[in-house]
């Protein structure tokens, strides 16, 4: 509870450090929201996950820039709480960081349709052994493609390869998934959004999955608050299935 208390603080204090910012509102797929040339974010994310043999807080820092017109960097650390469900002892440590680029190839001169590759680099800085890492550099690749109708609903679907990412759902050594997102602004402030992963069958003949829905609301011109809520779900011989909730604060500079 304290850590949690601690980090609601932070997010509030960080905010009063604002610039202009364009976040991005859908976290499975890649939206044609970027920060302004030579302009950045940073952001700060917690998430709860429930399954019937862990429970796990995750504290997320997030941060982009773009250093070229049409191109993003980006940066993710997350810090893991995991506790056992049946009890025991705990693990607690900073899991894997990740690095990558999103590059806005083509977009209408309305802003959609648009493409963007992107790639990623997931370093195994988790202890694998804790259960707080994948335990291999993670080399990511993928394109995101996006349209819109009535001038108010966004539809993307990504495709995406992972080099030795199989473990996140398999032993394999590559993993191949596809997501998708509905993005519909009610407003010029607020969205609600739903989106949906699938990646290849694993070991067990399953496609594991992840439903999530979820809403962003802008604060201010330069402060985004978003929630999510979604459930994991992977037929293994054990109760993996995971049910999630997300919160994120972002702000430009």
């Amino acid at each position: 509870m304290r850590k949690k208390l601690l980090f609601a603080m932070a997010a509030m204090s960080l905010c009063t450090m604002l610039s202009f910012a364009e976040p991005q509102r859908s976290t499975l797929t890649r939206e044609n929201a970027y920060p302004e040339l030579r302009a950045g974010e940073l952001g700060l994310g917690y998430q709860y996950g429930d399954s019937e043999v862990l429970e796990s807080d995750t504290y997320t820092l997030r941060g982009r820039y773009a250093f070229y017109d049409n191109f993003t960097a980006y940066a993710e650390l997350p810090y893991l709480d995991l506790q056992p469900a049946f009890g025991g002892g705990g693990e607690s440590g900073f899991g894997d960081l990740a690095v990558g680029i999103d590059l806005l190839i083509f977009e209408d001169i309305f802003e959609y349709p648009f493409v963007i590759p992107h790639g990623e680099v997931s370093f195994d800085t988790g202890d694998e052994e804790k259960g707080l890492g994948s335990g291999e550099t993670v080399k990511t690749f993928g394109i995101s493609i996006g349209t819109k109708t009535w001038d108010q609903l966004a539809w993307i679907v990504d495709a995406s390869y992972a080099i030795d990412g199989g473990t996140a759902t398999s032993k394999d050594s590559d993993v191949y998934y596809l997501s998708g997102a509905l993005v519909w602004d009610v407003s010029d402030r607020f969205a609600v959004l739903a989106e949906a992963r699938m990646w290849e069958k694993n070991r067990f003949d399953d496609n594991p999955t992840l439903i999530q829905g979820g809403m962003a609301y802008m604060l201010t011109e330069n402060v985004q608050l978003a929630g999510y809520f979604g459930r994991f779900q992977e037929d293994t011989t054990i109760e993996t299935d995971e049910d999630r909730a997300e919160f994120r604060v972002t702000w430009g500079f």
